[in-house]
């Protein structure tokens, strides 16, 4: 049974609108359920229908499916996933011992309809006996005296008049036989569900166990962005040419979800203007170790007379640093970064801590075209379930606010060229968009204008800033500006008649949006010279923090 209250202007508490919601998240359209031919309701009934990869549904619908998926990949390194009694568990060895983890979702759910605009809610849960059964059944089976068990309030919401959609969990309290949780709504509808989980301790997390067989499921879903858009470590031998463009990818990601975005084949039939490229990095190891991996690669691999690094998120900390060590080692080509929703001041969410992990892994697997919601395989989706640390890992960690990794990559980034796009995206009344949130809606975090991850300021807080958008986090690459400013300055060279000169569209002083200016060189039937390879002692410079021993050198 399920029982919110919501707190008045006055002071007054009053119970808010409910109604049950089955496992396939189908729910009657009861008159009291407030505006059913809004945007809003409209948008909710879509995710419905969805394709069970987009949909919120719960564990005993995927959870076998998840783990022939994890049997597949476990040459990436995977840990061994199990369904169990209708939960989905994760074992730290052969799957023979008790689980380390093991979350199910109670059945049912519940619809909310929230009619005010920052309205705080209290929500009571209280399972039904059989819910009850299951839960004691389930700590007999599979849980030692060592585990925790918690539940959390499981949440979907569709807030605003247009919309936003936001995923979240929020721990509950026990009180008597129920459970409560308190949040703040906004006008909408929320779908909630009661997740159980038990834990065992473990270590922090200091890698992402699902870095490969997001890569491989990714590249086997889009073959064409993979091939066309090849990894920058899959370069052999050396490019050499005039122009290229390298794409850095945010939290638990991978570059092809921006890509598929940024060169979507309704429009371009998969054609990019130069070799574009993507760097696939572990985001959870220190930024530092991507970002002299990333410049060792790109001094060995690519010997062209300009390069542009294209960044999303926790990339664009990666791609402003990268580029400083390359000024720095002497490599000849002309380097310039683009960002898109960089935290260069952090972002709130880092301070919600773990819990805020396994929401951020939603992220980064891209977001569907007709409903603004993550794309999650069953594999994916098992993940963010069981993945459990005590800490956040310390890639993660680097972008909470006020961190000393994120003043030095401030300096590196102010040394370089650079061009940094943020976002004001209004949950209220702005198209329809996805973030995350741990405690509570997002609108309780992020109290300056974002983009439901990154505030505006953080996003634009180095390099030169471009005109605001009004995008989510994970729509900056279906923006036509900034497919215009990127595309201008990819653009070949253009022969010129008669003086053998030719001239290139270049965005570097210019906005996205606006139109870039031109710059005369060289004949391009002149001979470039190779750009010589800095000598390998030049990518490991000791910072604070490091361990002292170099970075990875330039291969011969």
């Amino acid at each position: 049974m399920w029982k919110v209250t919501a707190q008045g202007a006055e002071g007054k508490p009053y119970e808010v609108a409910t109604s049950p919601l089955d496992d396939d998240g189908q729910a009657p359209r009861p008159a009291e359920m407030g505006d059913i031919e809004s945007p809003t309701y409209r948008l909710l009934m879509q995710e419905a229908a969805l394709p069970d990869a987009q949909r919120f549904m719960p564990i005993h619908q995927w959870a076998a499916t998840a783990e022939e998926a994890a049997k597949e990949m476990e040459w990436t390194g995977l840990p061994v996933l199990k369904a169990a009694d209708g939960g989905i568990a994760r074992h730290a060895g052969d799957g023979q011992n008790r689980p380390s983890c093991l979350a199910w979702h109670d059945r049912g759910a519940m619809l909310i309809s929230v009619a005010d605009d920052k309205v705080q809610l209290s929500v009571e849960y209280i399972p039904e006996r059989a819910e009850e059964q299951r839960m004691k059944r389930m700590l007999h089976r599979h849980a030692s005296s060592g585990h925790q068990l918690e539940t959390l309030l499981e949440w979907r919401a569709f807030v605003g008049r247009r919309t936003g959609i936001v995923d979240g969990w929020t721990l509950m309290r026990q009180s008597g036989r129920g459970y409560t949780a308190s949040l703040v709504g906004a006008t909408g509808f929320v779908v909630a569900r009661a997740l159980r989980r038990i834990t065992l301790p473990e270590p922090a997390l200091t890698s992402d166990s699902r870095m490969q067989s997001r890569l491989a499921e990714l590249e086997a879903a889009q073959p064409a962005i993979a091939d066309t858009c090849p990894r920058l470590e899959e370069v052999e031998p050396p490019l050499d040419g005039d122009i290229a463009m390298v794409f850095v990818h945010g939290t638990a990601s991978c570059g092809i979800t921006g890509l598929k975005d940024l060169f979507p084949p309704a429009t371009t039939g998969f054609m990019v203007p130069c070799p574009v490229l993507r760097f696939e990095h572990d985001t959870f190891v220190p930024i530092i170790d991507n970002v002299k991996t990333l410049a060792a690669e790109i001094a060995h691999r690519l010997h062209v007379r300009k390069l542009l690094l294209v960044a999303h998120s926790r990339g664009g900390l990666v791609a402003a640093d990268a580029a400083k060590v390359l000024r720095d080692a002497g490599y000849a080509g002309d380097v310039t970064v683009y960002t898109f929703g960089t935290p260069y001041q952090g972002t709130p969410l880092v301070a919600m801590g773990k819990k805020a992990l396994n929401l951020l892994m939603k992220l980064g697997e891209g977001i569907a075209d007709n409903v603004p919601v993550p794309v999650l395989s069953p594999l994916a989706k098992a993940m963010f379930y069981v993945m459990e640390s005590p800490t956040l890992p310390p890639g993660i960690l680097a972008m909470q606010e006020g961190a000393e990794a994120l003043r030095y990559i401030q300096r590196s980034a102010e040394a370089v060229r650079l061009l940094s796009w943020g976002s004001d995206y209004d949950i209220l009344s702005g198209i329809a968009g996805y973030g995350v949130a741990s405690e509570g809606f997002l609108l309780g975090a992020l109290q300056r204008p974002h983009d439901l991850v990154v505030t505006a300021q953080s996003a634009t807080g180095c390099g030169r800033t471009q005109p605001k958008l009004e995008c989510a986090h994970g729509q900056y690459f279906k923006q036509p500006q900034v497919q215009l400013a990127i595309n201008n300055y990819l653009q070949p060279p253009a022969p010129r008649g008669g003086g053998g000169t030719d001239r290139r569209r270049d965005a570097d002083d210019e906005t996205g949006a606006a139109a870039t200016r031109t710059a005369a060189r060289h004949a391009a039937n002149t001979q470039r010279p190779r750009v010589p390879k800095p000598p390998p002692d030049k990518f490991g410079p000791k910072r604070a923090g490091d361990d002292g021993e170099a970075g990875p050198s330039v291969r011969p």
